[in-house]
């Protein structure tokens, strides 16, 4: 019993002896490097800053999509849009197709009206959701069908949309 405790003593004296030098042995082994002077390199910026404020009204191009004459193809129109203060690029080119074509624009758009500015588009998370009238249920469901495609091909022109959710009166239309 005596020899078992005192095995235990040298061992666990052992144990703190070693783990001392280990601890005192480490210090000595670290090197300080020197100091790089950075002051003369050049900062490369990978991203630029705007140029114009986001919240003011300014023009841009985009690309809409009204249907053809008979209303089952899609036709691209370049037009420049107005984008209004504050207002996303991708909701202001749904006002514009919204609207309809232009007089010289070879195009037909169903008569939509205006959509409501607050509920009609929201963009969250690269998803834009757009709640069509109710009154959109009227048309035949390949006219509906044509106009949820060329509100989804006019919204994933811009980069930051990458799926269109198209509600007619606040639900799905299958």
């Amino acid at each position: 019993m005596k020899r078992q405790l005192w095995k235990r003593r040298i061992l666990a004296l052992g144990l703190m002896l070693g783990l001392l030098l280990v601890l005192n042995g480490c210090s000595g082994q670290l090197k300080e490097r020197q100091s790089e002077d950075l002051s003369r390199t050049d900062i490369v910026l990978e991203v630029q800053a705007p140029a114009e404020d986001a919240y003011a009204p300014r023009m841009e191009r985009a690309t809409l999509y009204f249907l053809d004459e008979e209303g089952m193809m899609l036709v691209p129109v370049s037009r420049m849009i107005e984008v209004e203060a504050g207002m996303h690029r991708a909701q202001a080119a749904l006002l514009a197709l919204c609207e309809g074509p232009l007089e010289g624009e070879n195009a037909y758009w169903p008569e939509i009206g205006a959509l409501s500015a607050q509920r009609g588009f929201e963009l969250s998370g690269g998803v834009a959701t757009v709640n069509l009238p109710s009154r959109m249920r009227a048309l035949s469901p390949e006219a509906l069908y044509a106009v949820r495609m060329a509100i989804a091909h006019t919204l994933t022109e811009f980069a930051e949309v990458s799926y269109v959710n198209v509600l007619v009166g606040g639900r799905e239309e299958g």
